[in-house]
Order: C-alpha cells, then sequence, then structure tokens
C-alpha cells in the first residue's frame, strides 16, 4: 500500500481481490513459505537452493515436518526478521528462476555472438542490452529472440520484445 500510495486498507482490500481471482498464486506463495520452513530452503525452476536460517523457536520447532501440517495461520506475530525471510522465501523461486532463465539465454546468445561484432553489454532484471552494428541486426535480432524465447522448456511460451535504437532508451 505504501510504495502504491494508497492507504493501508485499499492495500488489504486489493490484496483479498486478487486472491480471490487468482487463490492458486496465493496458495503457491504460501507452499514456498511452508518449504522454507520444514525443508529450510526454496528452489529455483533449475534447482538452485536458497536457504533460510529462522531465528524464531516458533518456526524451527516445524523443521524437518511435512509440509500440510504447517499452518500458516498460526505462524502470526513473528519477529520482523523471520517475516522478512518468508516474504523472501515465497519470492526467491520466482525471482531466482528468472535469474536461472536470464543466466541460460546468456550462455546460448554468447555462442551466437561469437559470429559477429555484435557485443552483449549489460543485464538489468529481465532485460539485456547489445551493442549491434546495424548491418548485422537484421540478421542477429530473430536469432536474439530464438534465444531468449528458448532458453527454457516451460509449459507456457516466453515471450521477448526486442527493440533497437541509438541508445538505451531509444530502445525501449
Amino acid at each position: 500500500a505504501r510504495e502504491a500510495k494508497m492507504p493501508a486498507a485499499q492495500g488489504k482490500i486489493f490484496i483479498d481481490r486478487f486472491n480471490q481471482r487468482y487463490p492458486q498464486i496465493f496458495a503457491y506463495l504460501e507452499q514456498m513459505k511452508q518449504q522454507a520452513i520444514a525443508q529450510g530452503y526454496v528452489e529455483t525452476i533449475l534447482g538452485r537452493r536458497r536457504y533460510f536460517n529462522f531465528t524464531s523457536e516458533k518456526l524451527r520447532r516445524w523443521q524437518g515436518k511435512n509440509l500440510a501440517e504447517i499452518n500458516l495461520e498460526r505462524l502470526k506475530g513473528l519477529g520482523a526478521y523471520d517475516a522478512g525471510l518468508l516474504r523472501a522465501a515465497a519470492n526467491s523461486p520466482i525471482q531466482g528462476s528468472s535469474a536461472d532463465i536470464i543466466k541460460v539465454a546468456m550462455v546460448k546468445l554468447h555462442q551466437i555472438l561469437q559470429h559477429y561484432q555484435a557485443r552483449l553489454l549489460l543485464q538489468v532484471h529481465d532485460e539485456l542490452v547489445f551493442e549491434v552494428p546495424p548491418e548485422e541486426w537484421e540478421e542477429l535480432q530473430p536469432k536474439i529472440r530464438e534465444a531468449m524465447e528458448s532458453a527454457v522448456e516451460l509449459t507456457v511460451p516466453l515471450m521477448v520484445d526486442v527493440h533497437a535504437g541509438l541508445n538505451w532508451m531509444e530502445a525501449k
């Protein structure tokens, strides 16, 4: 609510409506929290693990237990540190998987770019910035798109926008 510059009550209404419309998203986020508590880690799509060291005895007593036994509603009132770790546990597989995918794409693109003057300059979150001579653009553009869209096989398509410009701002 703070980031959206709205009252907390209005933010709660928004979250509640979103949860009603997309309950599977919230179920997934809750499952990631339960996994972090029970196993001490969560994983990305490619199996990278992020470990969590909870300080609350309330959470630590659930380590090694079955996920289904962990009732997150009973774990209210955690300290700021452990509450933050639980938020990170819910978010880490999503953000970490995004990082996995962009890294695989970068490796594929490194192989492709060996045959061109074009160079990968920068990665910013889910964007890659290239320097491409104009005469290589028409040939490289579909190869860049293909490498990024096929980085990891998913059940949903990865869609990539490719833009060109004389500078980064112009390309957006």
